[in-house]
């Protein structure tokens, strides 16, 4: 039986989507790059002779890294968009937040704003990136499907479904 959201958990899932996403953004390069250096060294070495794979194993390992390299990078592109696409006082405010990892009241005095005006900036925040996402296609269910399996984005989801809150 397939259960119905109601719209106040659709809202909760999205975002608890989106602020995954943005925790993911911090890493992306560095795990772009592990990805890439995988993908480098699977290729440079005979997997047939040395690891006794065969040529159709490793060419399915390769599509399957460069499919999850595309997804990293779109993820990346969908944030940048994102952040470009609302005013520059809610996206400083993630930006300190999700990429500079500082914490709220570390934020409210850079900004020199209330740590009041800090909460409501970065609910406003979230709330106009996750309509972006939303207006681009990416709502949580599209968002679940094209990163659920990716690694980074499974420990970044467990740390927000968890409570984490390393800077609320």
């Amino acid at each position: 039986m397939k259960s119905i959201k109601t719209a106040s958990e659709s809202v909760i899932l999205d975002y608890t989507y989106t602020k995954t996403l943005l925790y993911c953004y911090r890493y992306l390069g560095k795990y772009y790059r592990a990805l890439n250096e995988d993908l480098r060294e699977r290729v440079k070495f005979d997997y047939d002779v040395k690891h006794h794979i065969s040529t159709d194993k490793l060419l399915a390992t390769t599509i399957q890294l460069n499919h999850r390299l595309a997804g990293i990078v779109n993820m990346k592109v969908l944030v940048d968009k994102g952040l470009a696409h609302i005013p520059h006082i809610y996206s400083k405010v993630l930006i300190l937040k999700y990429f500079k990892a500082m914490d709220s009241n570390t934020i409210a005095k850079s900004l020199q704003i209330s740590i009041r005006t800090y909460y409501r900036r970065y609910a406003t925040a979230i709330k106009l990136i996750q309509k972006y996402f939303d207006s681009v296609g990416y709502d949580a269910t599209r968002i679940q499907t094209e990163y659920a399996e990716e690694t980074l984005f499974q420990k970044m989801l467990r740390l927000v479904t968890s409570g984490y809150h390393h800077s609320s």
